[in-house]
């Protein structure tokens, strides 16, 4: 069964939702994602203090009637000559997951993580989210050091959701390009952060907190959920071979 997916950053994380999920659910699920986000960050840096950042968005997440079904957390560190590839790490992580159906859902993550290379007001709002790039002092012989730490998240149509972590240090300044090529192992410093979890929302309970959790959220819940457009397939003639060439174009500008 294919399942059409639209796509949503909700500050720090990239979320997918079934389209025929029925709209309060839908909206249940991306403002209770983003005031556990914020929740967190009252009092922990996520890049400062990862541990205890996410301790308090699971913590929220359970006070906001998301029950854990199942969670696995790593923290490997590369070998020697590896290579980072963010994209292939997150799917690696969702192949964990028991309820994740790769033939229906990995080809739509991917889709999102490219359209996040695109220029966008929900790629700024994502990128602000989860990447810290610190510039090297004057007293420094070091180059800048980027921290990252984001999530990706798809969503079954019975309100099951899929959550994957990926967090790293890395030596270089990273960019919106994060997802489309790989970057060398030795630059990567200490151990990656690597998790991926299911959890279920209760949605009657919910339902007794949607309005304080709305409130809660005020203006904010405007400024950090964004609609994420993916790019559109766009073929034009090649006047030379005859053929037809493929370029990528952005749905907003159609």
């Amino acid at each position: 069964m294919l399942v059409d997916y639209e796509y949503t950053v909700v500050s720090g994380q990239l979320v997918l939702l079934p389209k025929d999920l029925p709209p309060q659910i839908k909206l249940d699920i991306l403002n209770s994602q983003l005031y556990a986000q914020l929740y967190a960050s009252l009092t922990s840096n996520k890049f400062s203090d990862p541990m205890a950042w996410d301790e308090r968005l699971t913590k929220a997440r359970s006070e906001l009637k998301w029950a854990t079904r199942f969670s696995l957390s790593r923290r490997p560190e590369l070998a020697d000559g590896a290579t980072l590839d963010a994209t292939s790490l997150l799917m690696e992580q969702f192949a964990h997951a028991p309820h994740f159906d790769r033939p229906v859902m990995e080809e739509a993550i991917r889709l999102g993580l490219k359209a996040l290379a695109h220029p966008s007001p929900a790629q700024e709002l994502f990128f602000d989210s989860v990447l810290r790039v610190t510039q090297a002092g004057s007293s420094l012989k070091i180059g800048p050091v980027s921290d990252v730490l984001l999530h990706v998240c798809v969503v079954s149509p019975k309100a099951h959701l899929i959550d994957v972590q990926l967090g790293f240090s890395l030596r270089g300044a990273l960019d919106h390009l994060l997802f489309e090529h790989p970057y060398p192992g030795k630059d990567v410093s200490g151990p990656m952060s690597l998790s991926v979890s299911e959890t279920e929302l209760d949605t009657l309970a919910y339902s007794w907190i949607r309005d304080k959790v709305k409130d809660g959220l005020g203006a904010e819940g405007v400024k950090r959920i964004m609609s994420l457009d993916l790019p559109t397939a766009v073929i034009t003639p090649d006047p030379l071979s005859g053929c037809c060439n493929s370029t990528l174009k952005d749905a907003r500008d159609e």
